[in-house]
């Protein structure tokens, strides 16, 4: 990515936009207490619907077997709940009706999808467990990570924008390439890391002072092509650090990226190859 955007803090410092408080809607993430409250809601609510008596499991139940029932996610939500996650291991169980073919959220689709797209193979659940004679009736199964994302609000803090860059360019190329991707996160070795542009420029690595978001790769074989972070990459070599805080984005099946193929034909292999430029 080499265009400047208000979306990276590295280019806070070159663009002048202040670290101030986010400017984000009013948006609640759910905590155990709010789960559980909904979880009562949502179990009054078919068992009035279906005229029955609905049980409940605690379960782990698979991220691949799990089917939405909205139709799209909420972009400014979805970051901060991908973001809460890496930073804190934050994810309260999701509310599920099971049914023939799989289970079904019915509430805490922004957590399952984060937990399915960092490949996590299961997550905590509440499960309604309808009886055999009345069972949930199943609405068109969808798969979870196919769910469009549709922007509600403005993003403008630097920091979170760069944190839905991540999801932005997973998002990306699914579309590009017409397969799934997920995320692993890694503190990567400098010396795996090649460059996919050619150039920085100096304000932008004098911009990172801490970095406070990860850089965003894709797996190559042994290697990891940069896809945001350049400058972040570049001020870590400078600093000395060994390694930098990423996450990785993976294909679902072995593809040639395109823009790996521009960045070998072009010379890059290392950070050094990087020519770090005045303004």
């Amino acid at each position: 990515m080499t265009s400047l955007s208000p979306g990276d803090p590295d280019n806070a410092y070159q663009l002048g936009i202040p670290y101030g408080p986010s400017i984000l809607r009013p948006i609640e993430l759910a905590t155990e207490q709010t789960m559980l409250d909904d979880l009562g809601s949502i179990k009054k609510s078919y068992e009035k619907l279906y005229d029955i008596q609905i049980d409940v499991d605690d379960r782990s139940v698979p991220t691949t077997g799990i089917y939405p029932t909205e139709f799209a996610l909420e972009e400014d939500k979805l970051v901060l709940v991908f973001k809460k996650f890496v930073e804190e291991d934050y994810c309260p169980p999701i509310v599920v009706a099971e049914g023939q073919s799989g289970y079904f959220v019915l509430d805490g689709h922004h957590r399952a999808y984060v937990r399915l797209k960092l490949s996590q193979p299961y997550m905590k659940a509440r499960v309604l467990v309808f009886p055999q004679e009345r069972p949930f009736r199943e609405r068109k199964s969808r798969r979870l990570g196919d769910m469009p994302v549709m922007k509600i609000g403005p993003i403008d803090d630097p920091t979170v924008a760069t944190w839905n860059q991540i999801l932005t360019l997973l998002r990306y190329y699914e579309r590009l390439y017409g397969i799934p991707f997920t995320l692993r996160e890694a503190y990567l070795p400098l010396t795996q890391l090649v460059p996919t542009q050619t150039t920085v420029s100096l304000s932008r690595v004098r911009g990172v002072r801490t970095i406070k978001v990860p850089i965003a790769c894709l797996e190559t074989d042994d290697t990891y092509s940069i896809l945001d972070g350049h400058a972040r990459a570049v001020a870590a070599r400078k600093e000395g650090s060994p390694s930098i805080h990423s996450m990785i984005l993976m294909a679902s099946r072995p593809t040639r990226f395109g823009i790996v193929t521009t960045a070998e034909r072009i010379g890059l292999k290392t950070l050094e190859d990087i020519r770090i430029t005045d303004p």
